[in-house]
């Protein structure tokens, strides 16, 4: 935003102060920042400067609001002046030094040691706290959106940069609705999956951009980005919900046990509910006490930045349109990452390795990323219709023997059947979850849950199906004679299910009462269903298998005491 008054070595006046233009430290699209000094007082400032007209992103009102908010707070630049002319508006603020960034550029293997990465994650945890508390999001926690004080402050860690910034609750304590649609806002490596995925944003995603960027510095690089160039936001959505499972250990091997603790909690919060700053405050001074690090050390960058200040660096407002997609690379050798993502997000962990086994060969030949994510995607679909085949097959067989013969229409026999029944319906729904991750649009929830809201409930009503199995057989073992006695299988039948179909209407009654249409990252029956009957599904659904699994238990040890009486 080049602006002919402002050149070097010019003096302007703004609101009635005389200011020297000494350095212009970044000439950005949507913003300017200018190291100026007061004549009067002959301190230092910067200066962040937005035109009137033309400004694609005018959002320097958000960084004088944040500021003028948090006034007095430890870690925040004070607001000097601000004020707007005919050309432009500007905001006059407290230098600072460089950005952890730019530090980290300088460290060796582009990493801080561990007393340093221990400081800066209780500084800047403090910062989100204290941000949070005055009910604002930053929704860009990186390295770069946090500098270091000048000289003697050196050990500062201030927060900069607040043009993603966005009210979370207003100043009466009401909480803002969660917003059906959220814009994909922050730095793509280090914003939360919720932003990755396109959906509105809360304080423990602030959380989550804290815990990447704190892994950053601590190791030099996450398993889905070094340093340059960026990747592309769908690669950062899928590799951040692959570490969530069974690639947890690509994040989380090499950090502090403490730390596993920290993201399990992160992973698990709900989206109105508040970080625990305290705890992690509490797990940061156990594992550095468990590790012995001096938390009072100098920090990497002290003795530098105290004998030669630097010059004060202000991140430039976030461009809103997606970054340049870096060229494909060839790949060779090992199955990379990527492939093991796209595999995971469809089949079990199980299928999973089968998949990487047999596609090895794949990799040996020099193809780009995209054809590969394209053998991967069909591959998929063929062993997700070869696997269903059969197991359509089988229960098809099993229900057509059952009603065939008579000597098969047992109670049991009848279960058998009801459940392989369900099955053939879920096996037949997961087609439809296919489809909507292979189309690559959109997918919002009240789509996903009507087209597949008979796999939720053909979901839930194979689940207490099993249980009443449990049941039958633990009825037929436990009365012998009473159970023979009943001799009207089917009406014995209707019983059994009667307490399936209930539970089942239950859970789809209360997803058709809550149901919205936020947008969700896949179409699966848990995130098909709104938080709240999600919810009860997974508490309602955890109850029955542990009944499940105590009933099947109690049978064994029947079937051991019966055993023993014989022998």
């Amino acid at each position: 935003m080049s602006n002919e008054t402002f050149q070097v070595g010019k003096t302007i006046i703004l609101k009635g102060r005389t200011y020297t233009v000494s350095e212009c430290l970044c000439d950005g699209v949507f913003s300017s920042v200018y190291l100026i000094e007061d004549e009067e007082t002959q301190g230092t400032y910067a200066m962040k400067l937005e035109k009137q007209q033309g400004c694609e992103r005018p959002v320097l009102k958000l960084d004088i609001s944040v500021l003028q908010l948090m006034a007095g707070c430890r870690g925040f630049t004070a607001l000097i002046d601000k004020g707007r002319t005919r050309h432009f508006k500007f905001l006059v603020m407290q230098r600072v030094g460089p950005s952890l960034a730019d530090l980290q550029r300088k460290m060796p293997d582009k990493r801080f040691g561990p007393s340093t990465v221990y400081q800066i994650a209780a500084q800047t945890l403090e910062r989100i706290h204290c941000l949070h508390t005055r009910g604002w999001l930053n929704r860009d926690i990186k390295a770069s959106n946090f500098a270091v004080g000048i000289g003697h402050d050196c050990r500062q860690i201030y927060m900069i940069d607040f043009g993603l910034s966005r009210r979370f609750r207003k100043s009466d304590g009401v909480y803002l609705g969660q917003r059906g649609r959220g814009p994909c806002v922050g730095t793509w490596p280090f914003c939360p999956l919720a932003s990755n995925a396109g959906l509105d944003q809360m304080p423990i995603h602030d959380i989550e951009g804290w815990f990447y960027f704190i892994v950053f510095i601590y190791k030099g690089c996450l398993p889905w980005f070094k340093h340059a160039p960026l990747p592309r936001n769908t690669f950062c959505r899928d590799y951040k919900l692959f570490v969530r499972h069974v690639g947890r250990s690509q994040l989380l091997d090499g950090l502090p046990r403490e730390w596993r603790c920290i993201f399990e909690t992160i992973t698990r919060r709900n989206y109105f509910e508040l970080p625990d700053y305290a705890m992690y405050f509490d797990l940061l001074t156990q594992s550095a006490e468990r590790k012995k690090i001096n938390m009072q050390a100098p920090l990497d960058w002290e003795q530098s930045v105290t004998a030669t200040p630097a010059a004060v660096e202000v991140e430039v407002l976030s461009s809103p349109f997606p970054l340049p997609v870096p060229e494909p690379v060839l790949l060779h050798g090992d199955v990379p990452d990527p492939l093991k993502i796209f595999t995971y997000k469809i089949l079990s962990y199980y299928e999973t390795c089968w998949i990487l086994k047999l596609l090895k060969f794949i990799t040996k030949m020099n193809i780009t990323v995209d054809q590969l994510e394209s053998i991967t995607r069909s591959t998929i679909v063929g062993w997700i219709v070869f696997f269903n085949i059969f197991g359509l097959f089988g229960n098809t067989n099993l229900i057509a023997i059952t009603l065939h013969e008579k000597e098969l229409q047992t109670k049991s026999g009848l279960l058998l059947a009801s459940n392989a029944f369900a099955h053939n319906i879920i096996l037949l729904s997961e087609f439809i979850s296919v489809s909507y991750h292979l189309s690559d649009q959109p997918i919002y929830r009240k789509d996903c849950f009507h087209s597949i809201a008979h796999f939720i409930f053909c979901m839930c009503f194979q689940a207490v199906v099993i249980f009443m199995m449990s049941l039958d057989i633990l009825f037929a073992i436990l009365f012998p004679i009473k159970y023979r006695l009943i001799d009207q299988n089917f009406k014995y039948l209707l019983k059994c299910l009667l307490l399936p179909i209930i539970y089942s209407c239950t859970i789809i009654i209360v997803s058709f009462v809550y149901l919205n249409d936020n947008k969700i990252p896949f179409c699966n029956p848990p995130l098909a269903m709104p938080s709240e009957a999600c919810r009860a599904w997974s508490v309602s659904n955890m109850v029955i298998n542990t009944a499940t699994l105590i009933s099947y238990s109690i049978v064994i040890i029947v079937f051991k005491y019966k055993r023993k009486q014989k022998t």
